[in-house]
């Protein structure tokens, strides 16, 4: 099977759903639910113990993968991003115990402690996390599959992407979603020329009034417009460096084709060398 179709038989799940999964899996912790009300603050004391727990196996293998695996950044990033959807739930989970307390008592004050000395939780974690350290494996258990939670995240990951590059409230790169509506991980322009023509951004007059940098045009006359791609495919006064590009290709022709590529970074880097004997000052 390979990645697209692995992707379409995915679940999406929220951020609630990701973190039941990681803490809430035994039976302990389904027997804990089913506690009655009165019982409610030694219910959130196991969840916040679950979520330290949970805590201290994706920090560890956060940091093995930190150690032994450079190539990996996605993976990373995922799971500092589930990371801190555990550290919010934790903190959720404190601010209701501290809820319970100043309901029970009328007057309590709220201490400090040195490090984790003395705190039960806090010291189990700690013994937890050094007993992780020095395990030869990873031993972490969140109900699914190494691989099926990797592909589930950067699924979610490329969906938000997405999401973000098509929102119509989105004034930013328009130029540059019109030729690449679709994100993707493996897409790479290496060089500056072309992405300039790709975004539309680089020495222009278009590109120089827009930030007043300089009122220019070029010389030429013929494009008020004077964008990249007048010099790129229309300007006469660089007609001589134009054997393959031609008025009726699209962008996404000139910058994937070899030989118009390698044109369009000679005419660039011609326009950066000439600049004062293209561009003219606005009057």
């Amino acid at each position: 099977m390979n990645e697209d179709s692995t992707l379409e038989c995915c679940e999406v799940l929220s951020d609630d759903n990701i973190v039941s999964r990681v803490t809430c899996g035994s039976e302990e912790t389904k027997n804990f639910e089913e506690c009655p009300a009165s019982d409610e603050e030694n219910l959130v004391t196991h969840q916040k113990l679950s979520l330290g727990d949970a805590l201290v196996r994706t920090e560890a293998l956060l940091n093995y993968l930190e150690q032994e695996d450079e190539s990996m950044p996605a993976d990373k990033m995922i799971l500092r991003n589930l990371r801190s959807i555990i550290r919010r739930r934790v903190n959720e989970k404190q601010k209701q115990l501290l809820l319970f307390h100043s309901s029970q008592n009328s007057e309590w004050t709220a201490q400090s402690h040195k490090a984790h000395i003395g705190i039960a939780g806090n010291e189990a974690a700690d013994k937890a996390a050094k007993e992780a350290s020095n395990k030869p494996s990873i031993d972490l258990h969140l109900g699914l599959t190494e691989r099926s939670l990797k592909t589930l995240f950067k699924q979610k990951l490329l969906e938000k992407w997405q999401s973000s590059w098509e929102d119509p409230n989105n004034n930013k790169g328009r130029y540059t979603f019109v030729l690449f509506p679709r994100v993707s991980k493996s897409r790479y322009i290496y060089n500056r020329y072309i992405i300039q023509a790709a975004t539309n951004h680089g020495l222009c007059p278009f590109y120089l009034r827009r930030f007043n940098i300089k009122a220019c045009t070029c010389r030429c006359g013929e494009d008020t417009s004077d964008n990249i791609l007048h010099f790129i495919q229309h300007c006469p006064l660089l007609c001589h460096l134009r054997f393959h590009i031609n008025p009726t290709h699209s962008t996404l022709h000139i910058t994937n084709n070899s030989l118009t590529s390698k044109e369009l970074v000679s005419i660039r880097n011609f326009v950066q060398e000439r600049e004062n004997d293209i561009f003219q000052l606005e009057d």
